[in-house]
């Protein structure tokens, strides 16, 4: 993150973009498993990510097409695989993949077990546990007031999902992997922000759908009757999600951990089920209710606050663990 400015600009409306695409991925995937799995979702929307990933690392780095679709500092994947890695970078790649997959799948399976109402009430608590670790792992420092923004922001969050929040000592299972995802993800983005001092976003996401698209492809086998779509506009929601939430969204989001820190990014997440319950009411003609747009105004309401908390000392800090990321203890 460069240290003159606290906010770029650009990162910031990438990130904007970034969060409405993903906000669209419940509505796909609602249509999506009229046909077939949780699993197979996954797995086919991450092959499909995989698979276009490569095809723009592979676009030749003086192509003004290249230039566009990936990082302007960055090579093809070609060059990318001559360069030397540490095995810091190794590590961080792995682990990337690996926290990846398990937040992905772990909260597909959560969903099979517990209410949307109580999974993403639990997800909430993202900020919550990307500040703290970033903070006890990265050196993050951050002004009061990002901790006061993060606080307001969480509560307008819950406030959204209390009102539907069931205690069901049936769930716990399902409401503790809930949770369990949720770390997985913060990792996942404290992950994300370092590498991407290293890599390009597109880079980054090849690997990782890659490492989701193997992880899956055996828990789609369990399942083999709700494996393939039976139509073809199941393939063409699939296709959609995956250019839509994966590769447009999900890039960049990556793309903008790079120059914002993944606690604010963390909490720019907590607008999603908004966003989302904005779309269902113009897709589906779902009810939105005084309560979505009194959240929205919370949320947004503590960001703002938080961004105040972002200063030229957190930005050198993360500067410092991003020159050699967990190296440290990596190469020991």
């Amino acid at each position: 993150m460069a240290a003159n400015q606290s906010i770029n600009r650009g990162a910031f409306v990438a990130l904007i973009v970034g969060l409405v695409a993903v906000s669209a991925s419940p509505i796909f995937i609602r249509l999506s498993e009229m046909e077939i799995s949780p699993y197979a979702t996954i797995f086919h929307r991450s092959w499909m990510a995989t698979a276009i990933f490569a095809a723009l690392l592979l676009i030749p780095n003086n192509s003004s097409v290249g230039t566009a679709l990936l990082d302007s500092d960055t090579n093809s994947i070609k060059q990318q695989l001559r360069k030397p890695r540490s095995r810091s970078l190794q590590w961080l790649l792995l682990g990337f993949g690996l926290t990846f997959t398990a937040a992905v799948i772990s909260w597909a399976w959560a969903l099979t077990k517990t209410t949307v109402a109580n999974s993403s009430l639990l997800h909430s608590s993202i900020p919550i546990f990307t500040g703290l670790l970033g903070w006890l792992f990265l050196g993050q420092r951050f002004r009061p007031s990002f901790w006061v923004g993060m606080a307001i922001a969480t509560t307008g969050a819950i406030l959204l999902g209390i009102e539907d929040f069931q205690f069901n000592p049936e769930q716990i299972w399902g409401d503790s992997v809930s949770l369990l995802s949720a770390v997985f993800f913060s990792v996942d983005l404290l992950l994300v922000e370092q590498l991407r001092q290293r890599l390009s976003s597109s880079t980054i996401l090849f690997y990782g759908f890659s490492m989701v698209t193997l992880l899956s492809f055996p828990l789609v086998l369990c399942f083999p009757e709700t494996a393939l779509p039976t139509s073809l506009n199941g393939w063409l929601t699939l296709l959609a999600m995956t250019i839509i939430c994966q590769v447009v969204g999900h890039g960049l989001l990556t793309y903008a951990l790079k120059d914002i820190t993944a606690g604010i990014v963390s909490l720019c997440h907590l607008l999603v089920p908004i966003l989302s319950a904005a779309e269902a009411w113009w897709v589906f003609g779902e009810a939105l209710s005084k309560l979505s747009i009194l959240t929205f105004v919370t949320v947004l309401a503590g960001i703002i606050i938080s961004l105040r908390g972002v200063n030229k000392s957190t930005i050198e800090v993360t500067n410092q663990a991003n020159e050699d990321p967990l190296a440290g203890s990596l190469e020991s």
